[in-house]
C-alpha cells in the first residue's frame, strides 16, 4: 500500500493518514492508562 501510494499508482492518502493517527492514539493511550476506583454497594457507590 505504501509503495503504491509513494509511486503515485494509487492514492491511499486517507487510509494511510487514518492508520498513522490510530497508531498515535494508541501510543498516547498506552502512556496515559488511568485506573478508575471501584466502588462497592457497601461503600455507597
Amino acid at each position: 500500500m505504501v509503495d503504491q501510494h509513494a509511486s503515485g499508482r494509487r492514492d491511499y492518502g486517507a487510509a494511510l493518514w487514518s492508520v498513522l493517527m490510530f497508531e498515535a492514539f494508541l501510543r498516547n493511550a498506552e502512556q496515559q492508562v488511568v485506573v478508575a476506583p471501584v466502588y462497592s454497594a457497601a461503600q455507597g457507590g
